[in-house]
């Protein structure tokens, strides 16, 4: 049993959140990221988002708070999300020799060790019927492939269902068409294109290897939020069900959707 107790009178916890290891800047005994009008955080669960490339923003600031309160609501989940910084430093690790974030290798090792690291505390702070949930934007598309390789590694290692990672959704991936972009569960990771970077297709408007690659026509916009709607909307039907089963000769984890039909428009 995970439960946290509150102190009406300190307004905080009494045991510290058992995911506290991943909201750097917030105390472990705050209850919901301190937004009680805005998250139920029973047992310290996760929906997790991983950014693309920034300035500075992060968090709410960057997706937006309309985007994240609806995923949230859209996942049946009321608790407080997780936040990864997928671009690894946003600008200021862009011109760094041999570890920029424009190499798509250095991002996908920084979600693999950074899943590697929490794969453990999350699975085991995991209700019984809870399942984990990625978004990802840009630069965070690859180092969210990590991530999950690293989570799909502890899963099989330890017996545990894959189906407890429910979904990936990849928004305007960065370089989507390279070797790491291929690397996901079959019809459960999604890409949704903008039209931001339509003149310069190498950037953010490719096709994911294995993914369901849904393109919204006559969206020019790059930002996050811009996709608020599609995204929930996508969110819903993977919620209405379907089952992830692993293809051996493959090797790759196949998603079989429900009977509902997906109402974006995919190009596969």
């Amino acid at each position: 049993m995970l439960a946290r107790n509150y102190d009406p009178t300190l307004g905080r916890m009494n045991q510290i959140d058992p995911m506290a290891h991943v909201y750097s800047g917030i105390s472990p005994y705050a209850y919901a990221l301190n937004t009680p009008m805005n998250a139920i955080d029973p047992d310290g669960r996760l929906v997790i988002f991983i950014n693309g490339q920034h300035g500075g923003d992060f968090g709410y600031t960057y997706w937006g708070y309309d985007l994240v309160t609806g995923v949230l609501a859209a996942s049946n989940e009321t608790r407080s999300p997780i936040f990864k910084d997928g671009s690894s430093g946003g600008w200021a690790r862009t011109f760094i020799p041999f570890y920029s974030n424009f190499n798509p290798i250095n991002r996908f090792n920084a979600g693999l060790r950074e899943g590697r690291k929490e794969a453990k505390k999350i699975f085991d702070s995991l209700a019984p019927e809870e399942t984990i949930k990625i978004i990802t934007h840009s630069m965070g598309g690859i180092y969210g492939r990590g991530y999950l390789k690293a989570l799909l590694e502890y899963a099989a290692k330890n017996n545990i269902d894959a189906n407890r990672i429910q979904f990936i959704i990849d928004l305007d991936m960065f370089q989507a068409g390279s070797y790491f972009g291929r690397i996901g569960i079959e019809n459960t990771t999604h890409l949704i294109r903008g039209g931001g970077f339509s003149n310069l297709g190498w950037l953010a408007n490719q096709d994911a290897e294995g993914a369901n690659n849904i393109f919204l026509e006559g969206d020019n916009s790059h930002s996050a939020s811009s996709f608020e709607n599609d995204l929930i909307n996508l969110i819903e039907e993977l919620i209405s069900g379907g089952q992830l089963v692993y293809d051996e000769e493959n090797d790759v984890w196949v998603f079989t959707p429900s009977d509902s039909k997906n109402n974006l428009n995919s190009d596969n």
